[in-house]
């Protein structure tokens, strides 16, 4: 209980003494500059450890993969050496003709090799002679074999070459009548005759599992082969990956030593990196560390913020305390001073210089009568303006339930003429929408409006929320025309210095101050003519008399009319035709009015969603209410003639659409057997972009380009298939492919079957 209560004081003095907050912040500061040394020392210190372990790290990373790679894939290498020269392996690969003892001889060398590393996933011994590949499934045919990238790698190669080592990429493969798809691969090709190869798939798991490198998060090692293609990384997304343009990789290759280090900028941050260039296998080893100035995952650091922390608390704790020891004896003394004084500083208020309470507590007793009499005089006015806002809208409830109040008020009155003047800014001429600044405008037209009219009168403002400024004027006899030309000055002096109008509504005058809802409603009545009359206009209420109009139909023939000529694009009859039914419409009440607008906007709005024309603004009520009526004729011809724009340029662009499509259904038969035909192409051809070719073509037809030209291209080779015996070799080189393996491919890709299997099928039907 008693921290509590000290607790509590502390803050209070805390609140009101300037004294102890300075010596409070002076305690602290220097808590403060300590801490921040300490901490800096301390983070430095503990930082440049953890870079120094994160270095060696790096360093025993890069070398256990070489290692690996050294011990493994060099004793698979020399084997497969070995093998080559063996008189097995030469008929298997080379001998013109495959019988019982060459399938023999595959399978021991098959099953040896498998045997030799466990890394290998799948053995190819393809032999051109025979046109043949064996694998773990037997003998299978060229243009059978699930891998036929192979036949591409091998066609890039020259027979006598260097073998290429540990090529990345993905296979599909068939054990125990099960296909394998997509599975990531090593491969190892040895070409030394163009009557045959050797091909090693090795398992790309298994070759991760086998190198274990323990990556830190700030570090990343990759595995690069000789074609410049990632067989390995800490990042797996990055398998064969083609690295060969890369900047780190050309600078590790021009590099004149085969193992080094050195800094390395890229994103805008800073890296060491070490490499290792293997001339034997061709792989290069590039291990990156990012040098930060921090590192969040160093473990030492949540025990160096603890301490951190801990330091903080018990400097807060020691500066409390003889912050406290310091102050205390002034507080006693301050506390002796109110007991014995009439006043005391104020709860809450705002902290001063404990050494001249004294005077400013002498000086607050001097004050209390004045304001006493300001806060008086305020709730008095409050209450005045109070019972104005019921006269406004309950007249007869202020009577019943505030006659005394009433009675006081009205005493205030001295001429018995009563009315009521409303002030309104003009939306149009409004160049914000802040609720702030427009209270703020309210404001000055209050002021400026108000002391003219009290120059002549006896004026009260009634503060209420309302659209409005609205005044009371007292006066002893009629005076509108000298209303109207005091709120006709305050016009002008707002427009020449805030670039605003207003408009005003005067109310009819009354007798009594019980009647002066009367002249409010009246004075609204006034304000809303400003939408026929316009911006900047001052109404007196009963000026205008509508003449009676019995039906108030909608002007159908004028709408009929306006409408027709959008359809027939006569842009030139579009402003006679609106201002023919504004004039029909005129004649009418304000609601009505919007009421007709509405209904025309709801037909042309019809029209445009029919014809897929957009619409321009809100037309709704409310925004209608706050323009007027010229205006509204301005946005409606504006209106108009903007969708005759629009249906113009979309009957326009529908014409020159179905030309174009034509033109490039034309185009795809001429060029059929063209082996440029493309999109690309395509577009040169009608000179316009890629993209919006596409697009307008998929608009069009809701086919996609490409695809139309792959079915046509479909489609004529089922016909040489199906009505000819020309070679595939010849069908390829008629429709511009590249090689028959690829019209392969690309056959079965879309088709589903060979173009041989697809030739036996129909021809037999």
């Amino acid at each position: 209980m008693k921290i509590g209560k000290l607790i509590r004081i502390f803050h209070q003095e805390y609140k009101n003494s300037v004294y102890l907050k300075k010596v409070l912040y002076s305690y602290l500061l220097v808590t403060c500059l300590i801490f921040i040394l300490f901490s800096t020392m301390l983070f430095i210190l503990t930082n440049k450890n953890y870079g120094t372990a994160l270095e060696e790290l790096q360093d025993q990373t890069i070398t256990q993969a070489w290692n690996a790679n050294q011990t493994v894939l060099k004793d698979l290498v020399g084997y497969c050496y070995n093998l080559l020269e063996s008189v097995g392996m030469a008929e298997v690969l080379y001998g013109e003709q495959y019988h019982t003892a060459t399938a023999l001889n595959a399978s021991t060398l098959h099953n040896n090799i498998c045997h030799a590393s466990s890394l290998v996933k799948t053995v190819y011994f393809i032999n051109f002679r025979t046109g043949t590949i064996i694998d773990q499934n037997g003998k299978v045919a060229f243009s059978t074999h699930t891998d036929q990238e192979i036949f591409e790698i091998l066609s890039e190669m020259s027979p006598g070459s260097a073998p290429l080592f540990c090529y990345p990429r993905r296979i599909d493969y068939i054990t125990d009548n099960i296909l394998h798809s997509d599975t990531p691969v090593l491969t190892m090709v040895f070409y030394r005759n163009s009557s045959g190869a050797l091909v090693l798939n090795l398992d790309y798991e298994a070759y991760r599992d086998m190198l274990a490198l323990d990556n830190s998060d700030y570090m990343n090692t990759t595995l690069i082969c000789s074609t410049g293609n990632v067989i390995y990384a800490s990042d797996p997304a990055l398998f064969g990956q083609d690295c060969s343009q890369n900047g780190l990789y050309q600078e590790i290759l021009s590099a004149s030593s085969n193992r080094g280090s050195f800094p390395y900028f890229a994103d805008g941050s800073r890296r060491t990196v070490k490499y290792i260039k293997n001339v034997g296998l061709g792989i290069t080893y590039v291990c990156t560390l990012d040098e930060l100035l921090i590192y969040p995952g160093n473990a030492l650091l949540p025990s160096l913020v603890g301490y951190t922390l801990l330091y903080l608390l018990l400097g807060l704790v020691l500066s409390l305390l003889l912050s406290w020891v310091i102050y205390n004896p002034l507080r006693q003394l301050k506390s002796y001073i109110s007991a014995h004084f009439t006043t005391a500083q104020p709860e809450g208020s705002a902290p001063v210089n404990d050494f001249n309470y004294l005077s400013d507590a002498y000086q607050e007793v001097l004050n209390i009568n004045t304001r006493l009499q300001d806060v008086s005089n305020a709730w008095q006015a409050e209450q005045h303006n109070k019972l104005l806002k019921y006269l406004l809208t309950d007249p007869e409830g202020v009577c019943r339930m505030y006659a005394a109040e009433l009675e006081s008020l009205n005493a205030g009155f001295v001429d018995r003429n009563y009315l009521v003047a409303l002030l309104g800014i003009d939306p149009a001429s409004l160049q914000t929408e802040m609720e702030t600044e427009v209270s703020l405008l309210k404001y000055v037209i209050q002021n400026v409006a108000g002391e003219l009219l009290s120059s002549a009168f006896s004026v009260r403002h009634i503060e209420m929320a309302s659209p409005y400024v609205i005044f009371l004027l007292n006066f002893g006899e009629a005076e509108a025309d000298r209303i109207n030309g005091l709120l006709r000055q305050a016009q002008d002096f707002i427009l020449t210095h805030y670039h605003i109008t207003f408009s005003a509504g005067i109310g009819e005058t009354v007798q009594e101050l019980t009647e002066i809802s009367f002249s409010y409603e009246s004075a609204r009545e006034a304000y809303s003519q400003r939408f026929l009359t316009g911006n900047g206009s001052v109404h007196t209420a009963g000026a205008r008399q509508l003449a009676p109009v019995p039906d108030q139909q909608y002007p159908f023939a004028a709408s009929d009319a306006l409408i027709a000529s959008i359809k027939s694009l006569s842009a030139s009859a579009v402003p006679d035709q609106v201002h023919a039914f504004i004039t029909a419409a005129e004649a009418c009440s304000t609601d009505q009015i919007l009421c007709f607008i509405l209904q025309l906007s709801s037909s042309l709005l019809k029209m445009e969603s029919s014809g897929y024309i957009e619409t321009q603004g809100s037309w709704d009520y409310a925004s209608l209410e706050r323009s007027t009526l010229a205006d509204i004729e301005k946005q409606l011809v504006l209106r108009c003639l903007d969708d005759i724009r629009q249906l113009s340029s979309i009957r326009e662009a529908s014409s020159e659409r179905r030309e174009l499509i034509e033109s490039i259904f034309s185009l795809v038969e001429e060029n059929i057997y063209n082996p440029d035909l493309s999109v690309v192409f395509l577009a040169d051809q009608v000179h316009l972009s890629v993209n919006y070719l596409r697009n307008i073509f998929k608009e069009s037809t809701g086919d996609s380009l490409s695809g139309y030209i792959t079915q046509k291209k479909l489609k004529l080779i089922c016909e040489l298939l199906s009505g000819t015996d020309m070679p595939l070799s010849e069908i390829s080189d008629k429709l511009g492919f590249s090689t028959k393996n690829y019209l392969f491919t690309f056959f079965k890709k879309h088709i589903g079957m060979t173009p041989n299997d697809y030739r036996r099928k129909y021809r037999e039907t």
